[in-house]
């Protein structure tokens, strides 16, 4: 990413990206880690804080592996099946559906059984049925190989969650002095494992309370000899929009200081699934209604599930949508959602374009306004799209704990509020007006950046309740 693109994100009044990285591109052989791509990694985090940033660290797989049809994400060394099945040398277990007997490249990435009791196990070459699939890439998921080499990571099977451990903590050294770093995703959309095994790890809430979390545990327990302050993300187990819609199995976080991330989407609209059949205007117009209906739901629950673990909630994904009326509708409402909701969220995905001819589709709806600071704690924040106004009420330095307050990026509490009202939202400078009078002072609203900063007055006794209203320029 460069630096102007950096500069588009904070042209959106954005300030926070959840970036990706793979462990496998950095541990390229056991015990071996690449120190030319993290130094990569590190300078893009350091851009990225430079340019007004705050960066979670996400260690991004999808398919689990190199080794499975568009993998990433662990080592293929570690991303492997369980010795003793029937795996290793194109065994029509290896693929029950989509592809019963799959072809190995044996001229491609290929790894040794830690026991050498089984072979070798080469990368499945003929991906293209996969994506044909109903559920396209995603697919691979359901193969009995990658539930296998997903439970070796839960079952430390020869040390693959040790090595994870390891992995962790060389990333965080790396990191932890960086103020901008507000945290570490322990993994992303981690699979349920070895369902074929054990199908009960199908059921609800499963997953989360026998295979993962024991690893976030574990791999929150590393991070803090290197950081005990930086929030450890953790997500619920992968599973499909009917596992998003049914609590969580966390019995508990992974430690004091943590956050619970979590992926809503609305499959019937995603760009990157197959849409057999017809999809006329008004089909899709009542596939958004079923979404924001179902979305609304599973909202409900991660809400639910945040309460119930104590720790902060964050949209980490939504959207993967391509520009249509109805997706635009839907980006306006989840982003409404979350202000009213008052959660954080993280658009996927978006590759900043430079080119003032051809900007994102995107950038309109999600480039909103919204505090970026507040001297106390939000009770409620609108944004009207169509009136142009934005109302804010706040408790004046009502502190939030210790992880709510380095997950907004504030090293100490601030007596100024920090509200980006960028002039095209409001047809010029916003008019600003707020109670108790006194409450507040020195307005300044940067043009440029579209900042509007107040000082909170010395005098506010905390607690108190204070309300912001801005509105478009007359």
């Amino acid at each position: 990413m460069t630096d102007a693109e950096i500069g588009v994100l904070a042209g959106l009044g954005w300030n926070f990206v959840r970036l990706g990285f793979h462990w496998h591109l950095y541990e390229v052989a056991p015990g071996q880690f690449n120190s030319t791509y993290f130094a990569l990694v590190e300078d893009l985090v350091r851009r990225l804080g430079e340019g007004g940033m705050y960066v979670l660290m996400d260690m991004h797989q999808d398919n689990w592996s190199p080794l499975y049809c568009g993998g990433h994400g662990i080592p293929a060394f570690y991303g492997m099946p369980l010795d003793g099945r029937d795996f290793w040398r194109g065994g029509a277990q290896a693929y029950p559906w989509p592809l019963a007997t799959p072809t190995y490249d044996s001229n491609a990435l290929c790894v040794e059984s830690p026991t050498n009791s089984s072979g070798r196990y080469c990368a499945v070459s003929d991906c293209s049925n996969v994506s044909a699939t109903p559920l396209g890439w995603a697919s691979t998921y359901a193969t009995a190989a990658v539930g296998s080499a997903a439970q070796r990571l839960y079952n430390n099977a020869g040390g693959a969650q040790d090595a994870f451990a390891e992995f962790w903590v060389r990333t965080v050294q790396q990191l932890a002095s960086l103020p901008f770093v507000v945290g570490y995703g322990v993994v992303n959309e981690p699979w349920l494992g070895d369902i074929w095994e054990d199908p009960t790890l199908l059921l609800p809430g499963q997953s989360d309370k026998r295979n993962l979390q024991p690893l976030y545990k574990r791999i929150a327990s590393a991070v803090r000899t290197v950081d005990a302050a930086t929030p450890v993300w953790f997500e619920p187990a992968t599973g499909g929009n009917i596992l998003d819609a049914l609590p969580a199995g966390f019995t508990e976080r992974p430690d004091a200081n943590s956050v619970l991330g979590y992926h809503i989407y609305c499959p019937s609209l995603q760009s990157d699934l197959p849409h057999p059949g017809s999809r006329n205007d008004t089909k899709l117009w009542e596939q958004f209604e079923l979404c924001v209906a179902m979305n609304g739901a599973q909202f409900d629950v991660r809400d639910a599930d945040a309460d119930r673990l104590q720790v902060p909630g964050v949209l980490t994904e939504f959207g993967s949508v391509n520009q249509l009326p109805q997706t635009e509708a839907l980006l306006q409402w989840t982003a409404d959602e979350m202000d009213r909701r008052l959660r954080g969220w993280a658009y996927w995905l978006l590759h900043p374009s430079t080119d003032p001819a051809h900007p994102n589709w995107e950038a309109p709806i999600l480039g909103r306004p919204f505090p970026h600071s507040v001297p106390g704690k939000i009770d409620r924040f609108n944004w009207n799209e169509t009136l142009r106004t934005l109302s804010l009420d706040f408790q004046a330095r009502a502190w939030t704990s210790e992880a709510q307050t380095k997950l907004r990026g504030a090293t100490e509490a601030v007596d100024v509020a920090a509200i980006f009202a960028p002039t095209s939202k409001f047809g010029g400078t916003p008019q600003w007006s707020w109670t108790p009078l006194d409450a507040l002072s020195n307005p300044v609203h940067n043009a440029t950046t579209g900042m509007l900063t107040l000082e909170l007055s010395p005098d506010v006794e905390t607690g108190t309740n204070v309300s912001i209203a801005l509105s478009a320029h007359a």
